[in-house]
């Protein structure tokens, strides 16, 4: 695993569709395992020198989709990154959070 810094615009392109989120929490799951490696069918393997893709809860920065609004909380597909931009919202699932349970709850127990 390498940890890179670098210096980025926080700011989605012109007319872009997706979204820009701040990752708050991220999965570690079992089926990661497979990924690492070359021989599991079911699933594709991780790229090197990419981000490592899972499930994440999110803060919506910016959106050019109109289901989802700057503040929302959001669960879906997320690179093991501090921000993500996606190009697509599907898969991306508002989160109508209340306070008595705790966000990180979305990358398992109530991710479905």
């Amino acid at each position: 695993m390498t940890i890179t810094s670098s210096t980025l615009k926080l700011k989605l392109p012109q007319s872009s569709k997706g979204v820009l989120l701040k990752n708050l929490y991220l999965s570690c799951d079992p089926y990661m395992r497979g990924r690492m490696s070359q021989r599991e069918p079911y699933v594709d393997s991780f790229n090197p020198g990419s981000p490592i893709t899972g499930y994440g809860v999110c803060k919506v920065l910016e959106s050019g989709d109109p289901n989802f609004n700057e503040g929302d909380f959001v669960w879906g597909m997320t690179g093991w990154e501090e921000y993500t931009i996606l190009n697509s919202t599907q898969g991306l699932f508002k989160i109508q959070h209340t306070t008595d349970i705790p966000l990180s709850y979305y990358t398992g127990i109530l991710e479905t």
